[in-house]
Formats: structure tokens, sequence, C-alpha cells
């Protein structure tokens, strides 16, 4: 199953390599090399930010939060990781979280043209883990939720 897992992120990440090159591609034969210079600068920031996900967790859990950051753009949210504070992610996959939780809040935060980003802290272990969702773009930030079995 794992395997599985694994074949289908590194699917994902070809499509999404594909469309960034795609995007490149037209500013450049729009001749707009401010905005390709500008959605490099995007694209290494992204990258920067998921590195907390690569180096500081085992690598099924990087894994699995890594999944989670491709669920987050599938709802039109860039999600970042603050500080991961958590022994295990077995009580964040029996819950889907922090998507469920992205997913809950996804309609408090339209109504801006704006990218939507969207920050989260994850603490705890296996009885209970917290999540701290940090956004300019919710009422209340930051907000914390508890997962707990």
């Amino acid at each position: 199953m794992q395997d599985e897992k694994v074949v289908e992120l590194i699917r994902r990440m070809r499509h999404d390599f594909g469309n960034h090159l795609q995007v490149i591609l037209g500013y450049l034969e729009l001749e707009r090399p401010r905005e390709v210079k500008e959605y490099i600068h995007g694209l290494i920031g992204q990258t920067q930010a998921d590195r907390i996900i690569f180096e500081h967790v085992p690598e099924e859990t990087a894994l699995y939060l890594y999944q989670q950051v491709l669920g987050a753009a599938d709802l039109g949210l860039i999600l970042y990781f603050r500080e991961l504070k958590i022994s295990s992610c077995e009580l964040l996959q029996k819950n889907d979280e922090p998507l469920a939780t992205l997913k809950r809040i996804r309609p408090a935060l339209r109504g801006t043209d704006e990218d939507l980003v969207v920050e989260v802290s994850l603490f705890g272990g296996d009885g209970e883990v917290v999540l701290v969702l940090h956004s300019q773009h919710l009422e209340t930030s930051p907000l914390s939720v508890s997962i707990r079995e």
C-alpha cells in the first residue's frame, strides 16, 4: 500500500511540474519576463516552505503531510507547516487531518482574490494532536483544533 502512495505522489508531482513549465513557457511566449521571475520565486518559496516536512519528521509522516499539502492545493489553499512536534501521524491519518479541518473552514476563507495561505502547526502524539492554524484570511487566527482518538 505504501508503494501505491509513493507512485501516486510521483504522478501528482510530475503533473504539477508539467503545469509549472507550461505557465513559464506561456509567460515567455508573451514576452513577460517579470512574471516568469515572480512565478519562479513563488515556486522557490513553496519548495523552501516544504523543507520543514522533509527535514523534521520521519519518512512516513513526511509522505502523509505532503499529500495533505497537495490536497489543500486542490481546495485552492496554500498550506505551509510552521512547527511539527508530533510523534506519529497515525491519529492525523485516521481523521484525514489537517485537510478535514481545512475543508470545514474553506467557506469562511472565500471572498478574496489573493492566494489563500494557511499555516499549520502540529503538536502532540498518539492520543491527541492539536492543530494550530494561522491565516490572515481567518476571522479568528490562530485557530486551535484538538483531534482525539
